[in-house]
């Protein structure tokens, strides 16, 4: 993570340069290995993958409930350590492929529907009224 970019939240390029070291080397070939991938699809992968660290686990907590709560999914901590384990599942299990609807299924089955998916839409005045 000392190759972490704060300002963007990639590794790349950092840990595609040829001066990172060779235990900086060796942790990306062992990491492309593991992945069974080759070196430049890592890195490219890796060219995507933003690692957002500044963030509490209890705001991530509170924006994954709102979020399911915009989607008509179950809201609380209970669902949301629901939608947490599924996705753990899904990474463990390595569902390589699934339909939207295989998916929404799924989701429903586990974390199941709250509502209707709905908004809350917030207009703010642009200008200050000190008499309102």
């Amino acid at each position: 993570m000392r190759l972490l970019d704060r300002r963007t939240e990639l590794l790349v390029p950092a840990i595609a340069s040829a001066s990172v070291g060779e235990d900086v080397a060796k942790t990306r070939a062992a990491w492309a290995s593991h992945l069974e991938i080759e070196d430049n699809a890592l890195l490219d992968m890796l060219a995507h993958l933003r690692f957002r660290t500044g963030r509490p686990f209890n705001a991530e907590l509170e924006r994954g409930d709102s979020l399911m709560w915009g989607l008509g999914l179950r809201t609380g901590r209970n669902a949301v350590d629901s939608a947490i384990a599924f996705v753990r599942e899904w990474v463990q299990e390595r569902w390589r492929t699934l339909s939207c609807d295989d998916l929404r299924d799924r989701v429903d089955d586990r974390i199941g529907r709250g509502a209707d998916p709905g908004a809350l839409l917030v207009i703010e005045a642009i200008d200050d009224d000190l008499h309102p």
